[in-house]
């Protein structure tokens, strides 16, 4: 394949990060469905691996097609371009939260170049979810309050970030705990202005923190920290 332009040659990207098929809309559903074959990480749960392949005729897995991938996104799309030699329509399931990154913005544009239609489907947001089963409300209408996301990752100034759009509520998805120990003690400094809680990575479960929680989690031994959402709120 040369970049030629073919008829019916579609990718649908889906940023996915639910437990099971409940989690995907219907219209995701129905692609995957009609779709030649399924393209996503071996590293989601065997439970929602098994209802996938129930529904759609063929899996491939990316470290199949990329050994060694590691952070090299272009790689895995271009081995997933060759797959086109043998399928029309193709499915990629990026299992991360698609409001705090711009993948399916960049992906879409590497096929948009190779002269495959693509697709962006919209989807479930994990932490809006959450937020939603525990009856816990986004914004406050009454103040006409905002909400922010954020991502806390490795090269990025997070605490210019915040600086700059703390307001009524702010939501950041943590990567790195080196990231996750400087907002801790930038906000163990704002306790008194702001309530902070956090959603662990084993569980959905809203806990607060206050000052001497804050201390205890950058005293501890080995300050390896079990917190995938941090949301501050102002008091």
């Amino acid at each position: 394949m040369k970049g030629k332009k073919i008829p019916n040659k579609k990718i649908y990207l889906i940023a996915f990060n639910g437990a099971n098929l409940l989690d995907f809309t219907l219209e995701a559903l129905n692609h995957i469905k009609s779709s030649d074959c399924i393209v996503f990480s071996k590293k989601v749960n065997s439970h929602l691996r098994k209802e996938l392949i129930s529904i759609c005729p063929r899996i491939i897995y990316e470290e199949d097609i990329v050994p060694n991938i590691l952070d090299n996104k272009k790689i895995l799309w271009l081995a997933i371009y060759m797959l086109f030699q043998d399928h029309n329509k193709i499915i990629h399931l990026n299992f991360e939260e698609s409001i705090f990154n711009n993948l399916e913005l960049d992906e879409a544009l590497f096929f948009k170049k190779k002269k495959i239609k693509s697709f962006i489907l919209n989807q479930t947001i994990e932490i809006i979810s959450i937020i939603n089963r525990l009856n816990l409300p986004l914004t406050d209408r009454r103040k006409n309050s905002s909400v922010y996301f954020l991502k806390a990752e490795t090269g990025i100034n997070i605490i210019k970030s915040i600086d700059k759009v703390l307001s009524e509520k702010l939501i950041i998805y943590i990567q790195e705990n080196k990231e996750l120990e400087s907002i801790l003690k930038y906000f163990s400094k704002k306790i008194d202005f702001f309530d902070v809680f956090f959603i662990s990575n084993k569980s959905n479960k809203l806990a607060s923190i206050n000052k001497e929680k804050i201390d205890e989690f950058l005293k501890g031994p080995n300050k390896t920290f079990n917190i995938k959402y941090l949301i501050i709120e102002r008091k």
